[in-house]
C-alpha cells in the first residue's frame, strides 16, 4: 500500500509516502520543493492551454487518473504514462508549473485532494527515476539482476509498495525474465553434421604426415653417415627421399621441417 494505513489501494493527500511528505506540506502553505510561487486560477488555465498545445499538440494525453474514490488516487501504470505524458514539456514549462496543471487535472478527474496526491506522485516519481541501472557492459547477467533487486528496493522506498509496483513491476520483471533465461539456441554455434568425420581426416592427416617425416629422417640420418658418398652424391638422394615420401606442394615445407630446406 502507499502510505502508512491505507488499504484499499488508493492514496489521500494525508497519507502519502515519507519521500513526497513536502510536496503535501508545501500544498498546505508549508515548503514546497518545486516553487513557493502557485499560479492563479486563470494563469494555470493559460498554462495548460499550452501544454496541450505544445510539442504534443493534436495528440490526447496518455494515460489517465485512475480514481480509487473521491480525491484518491489507485496505484496504477495508467498515471504513469499521464505523468511522463506531462514529463515530456519539461524545459519548456517550469516543474512547478507543470505540478500545478497535473493537480488541476487530478483534482477534476477524481475530486479535490488528488491533486495534491499527484504533486506527491510526481515528486517521488522523480526520485525513483534517478535510481539507474549501470552500464550492462560492465556487468554480467548475474550481478545485473542483483543490482536490479536493490533498485527495486530503492523504487519502493521512494514511491511505497503499492505505487512503485505499479510504475515499475512490469518493467522489473520482463528485465529479471530476460536476465534469468538461458542464452537463445540461435547464439550458440552447432557443430557440423559430419563434424567427427572431419576432426577424424584432419588427425589421421597429421599423423600420417608425422609419420613420413620420420621415416624420412631415419634414411637421410643413414645417408649423413654414409663416408663413400660425395656431397652432390648425398645431395641428390635426400631430393630422392623427399620426392618418394611427399607429394609436390609439400615438399618445400618437408625439407624445412627435415632441416635441410
Amino acid at each position: 500500500m502507499f502510505g502508512r494505513g491505507e488499504t484499499s489501494g488508493g492514496i489521500r493527500p494525508d497519507r502519502v509516502p515519507e519521500a513526497a511528505q513536502a510536496v503535501v506540506a508545501e500544498a498546505r502553505g508549508e515548503v514546497f520543493p518545486f516553487s513557493r510561487a502557485e499560479p492563479a486560477v486563470g494563469e494555470l488555465d493559460t498554462i495548460r492551454a499550452q501544454i496541450v498545445g505544445g510539442v504534443l499538440a493534436g495528440t490526447d494525453p496518455d494515460g489517465a487518473w485512475v480514481c480509487a474514490g473521491p480525491g484518491r488516487l489507485r496505484a496504477d501504470h495508467q498515471i504513469r504514462r499521464r505523468i511522463d505524458w506531462y514529463g515530456n514539456q519539461l524545459g519548456r514549462f517550469t516543474p512547478e508549473a507543470i505540478a500545478a496543471a497535473m493537480a488541476q487535472e487530478a483534482d477534476e478527474a477524481c475530486g479535490r485532494g488528488a491533486g495534491l496526491a499527484a504533486r506527491a506522485i510526481w515528486q517521488a516519481y522523480r526520485e525513483a527515476q534517478t535510481i539507474d541501472l549501470p552500464s550492462i557492459g560492465r556487468l554480467d547477467a548475474k550481478a545485473l539482476a542483483k543490482r536490479l533487486e536493490t533498485i527495486s528496493a530503492a523504487r519502493r522506498r521512494a514511491m511505497g509498495q503499492d505505487w512503485g509496483e505499479a510504475f515499475f513491476g512490469a518493467e522489473e520483471r520482463l528485465l529479471a525474465e530476460r536476465l534469468s533465461a538461458p542464452p537463445p539456441v540461435s547464439g550458440v554455434p552447432l557443430p557440423l553434421p559430419d563434424a567427427d568425420a572431419r576432426i577424424a581426416a584432419v588427425e589421421a592427416a597429421w599423423a600420417n604426415w608425422a609419420q613420413r617425416i620420420s621415416v624420412s629422417k631415419e634414411e637421410i640420418r643413414k645417408l649423413q653417415q654414409d663416408k663413400g658418398l660425395s656431397d652432390a652424391e648425398r645431395e641428390a638422394q635426400v631430393n630422392a627421399i623427399v620426392e618418394a615420401h611427399f607429394e609436390p606442394a609439400e615438399r618445400l615445407r618437408a625439407r624445412t621441417v627435415l632441416g635441410d630446406g
